[in-house]
């Protein structure tokens, strides 16, 4: 009986990481709350998180050196009769996010509730967002010394200031404060 041979050029490698950790967050935050007034209060926090061992997809298969433009990279990578960038989830991204929050609240005696919030942070990551299609993958994964590490950057949902404010009117209040 002949062995049946498959030839390999193109096929996609699929792969997970062996020695496979659990990913985690860390969370932890400090705020003061104000009385200014009986009805007015203001309080500010520190809110902050850091992730490790985050899933990330950095491919299989890559370039493992620097190429001028141009260059055919299949000679290039450990398996060049398979195709690069394939599949293989890793947990070696890793993450942080910083805050400073601030609250004002204030209510009338008619109903009328104010409400505002100010929240100024930063948040970094090696790990790209697996749900955003438009971001492109690692630069050089493969590459000693560099890995997706070199990629630390800001998260693609970083949003670094953000003002929100508010107003309720209740109804009951106000028609209780007028029976009485």
């Amino acid at each position: 009986m002949t062995p049946l041979l498959v030839n390999p050029q193109g096929l996609q490698l699929k792969g997970i990481q062996y020695n496979y950790k659990t990913p985690y967050t860390e969370s932890y935050n400090f705020t003061l709350q104000f009385k200014l007034t009986g009805s007015q209060t203001v309080s500010g926090g520190y809110v902050g998180s850091q992730s490790r061992h985050l899933i990330t997809n950095p491919g299989a298969n890559q370039v493992t050196t620097f190429l001028p433009p141009g260059v055919n990279p299949q000679p290039y990578v450990p398996f060049p009769d398979l195709g690069r960038g394939s599949s293989y989830d890793a947990t070696e991204g890793n993450s942080n996010y910083n805050s400073l929050q601030l609250t004002y609240e204030r209510r009338f005696s008619s109903g009328l509730s104010i409400l505002s919030d100010y929240t100024w942070s930063k948040c970094r990551t090696d790990a790209r967002d697996r749900l955003v299609s438009n971001i492109g993958g690692y630069r050089a994964p493969a590459l000693p010394g560099f890995g997706i590490q070199g990629d630390y950057s800001l998260c693609e949902f970083d949003v670094r200031q953000l003002f929100l404010g508010s107003a309720l009117y209740a109804a009951d209040v106000a028609q209780a404060g007028e029976r009485e």
